[in-house]
């Protein structure tokens, strides 16, 4: 993305931000960046070690946690790069360390109202913080990444890829894409994959 892109989209991102008073804001996005497009995935919700209240939600099947971490590493390759929009997980930083040490990829998280560390913290786990939401432009749409949804009608070709809902809510608009766990196989998904889909209306199917 070049400067003057840069900063036509940072003005777009600005006017969604005083209207909505959402917290959007715009980033280069060096975390996509990072690696070949083809190889980031998207991920959220996954509530490692978050019992018992995981036990008290119908949409988590029996040993859901290592259907997560076998789907995970399926796809996700030691050089990938994931971004978790939230909720990674509970417990101390012992804890929170082993599930991470058990996925591949080298994790980015856009904290959920349960991830409570600070940077230092999940560095010394092995995940990088990201601590705004923010947007990528494609050839056709602006995607602004958050972990609650945001819940104001967007922008024409702005799409809110979130968390935060789980399985209730599955269609809270015309431009949202929920990834949180129980909607998406309890796997991640690839950048590509996310907006192929888009573009082919699958996430609408449950409209």
């Amino acid at each position: 993305m070049n400067y003057e892109t840069a900063w036509k989209i940072q003005g777009i991102i600005d006017d969604v931000y005083y209207k909505f008073h959402s917290g959007i804001t715009f980033t280069k996005s060096n975390i996509f960046n990072r690696m070949n497009i083809w190889n980031t995935f998207i991920v959220s919700d996954t509530h490692f070690n978050h019992y018992p209240k995981t036990w008290e939600w119908p949409a988590r099947p029996a040993g859901w946690e290592q259907k997560i971490i076998d789907n995970w590493n399926k796809l996700v390759y030691k050089d990938s790069v994931v971004i978790h929009l939230g909720d990674f997980g509970f417990g101390t930083k012992e804890v929170i360390k082993k599930s991470r040490d058990k996925l591949n990829g080298e994790i980015y998280l856009l904290k959920g109202n349960h991830d409570c560390g600070g940077t230092k913290w999940y560095e010394d786990v092995g995940i990088k913080l990201i601590k705004k939401n923010f947007a990528v432009q494609t050839s056709g749409e602006i995607f602004i990444f958050s972990h609650r949804p945001i819940r104001d009608e967007l922008p024409e070709k702005m799409v809110n890829i979130h968390g935060h809902i789980h399985e209730k809510g599955v269609h809270i608009g015309d431009r949202h894409i929920n990834m949180s766990v129980e909607m998406t196989n309890f796997s991640p998904l690839s950048f590509p994959q996310i907006v192929t889909r888009w573009r082919r209306y699958d996430f609408m199917k449950n409209k």
